[in-house]
């Protein structure tokens, strides 16, 4: 029984189409799998200091029912930058507050946690095992800081057109409130 024998190139070829193929069916897997959450994706693109929340719409009432919340660095610098998102009011479009969800003087180690109950954010030195959300580590000093992160290094935002929220990563501001201004000040 004769065996075919295929030339080198065509086996070149053969493998690229295959690879081509699983290349392009795991982006569709990772794109359709991104778009599985009930609403648009938190999204950064590289190059930009710039950070979509996602629908202000959303964010604004997952913060009133919830409290604000805190992400770990989005810059992609490790955890040097962790930023804590806050808003306040009916409108979605303004009164919103990002900002850096460390305490200026505290150790490297030191992260804000909103606590609940006495509506303020503390510093902490979170333990390897605090994994829920009320889970706390020692005290890192007595500050506490209100809702709006008044006195903590405050972050650029706007909500554009199609109601999606924007944080500009950048250097940052020092003021010690939130705006109220559309654009994020």
């Amino acid at each position: 029984m004769p065996v075919e024998q295929r030339s080198t190139s065509n086996q070149f070829r053969t493998a690229g189409i295959a690879l081509l193929m699983v290349g392009a069916g795991l982006a569709l897997v990772l794109v359709l799998f991104g778009q599985g959450g009930g609403g648009e994706p938190a999204t950064v693109s590289l190059g930009t200091d710039e950070f979509a929340l996602g629908p202000a719409a959303e964010r604004a009432q997952a913060i009133a029912d919830q409290g604000p919340f805190l992400l770990s660095d989005v810059s992609g610098r490790g955890q040097d930058r962790p930023i804590a998102v806050s808003h306040e009011g009916p409108e979605p479009e303004i009164g919103w507050a990002i900002f850096e969800a460390k305490a200026p003087g505290t150790d490297d180690d030191c992260f804000l946690r909103w606590d609940r109950e006495a509506q303020v954010f503390v510093s902490e030195e979170l333990a390897q095992s605090a994994v829920t959300e009320d889970a706390s580590g020692e005290r890192c000093d007595d500050a506490t800081f209100p809702r709006n992160g008044a006195g903590l290094k405050q972050l650029a935002w706007e909500v554009s057109d199609d109601g999606v929220l924007y944080v500009t990563l950048g250097d940052g501001d020092s003021t010690d409130g939130s705006t109220d201004e559309p654009d994020g000040g």
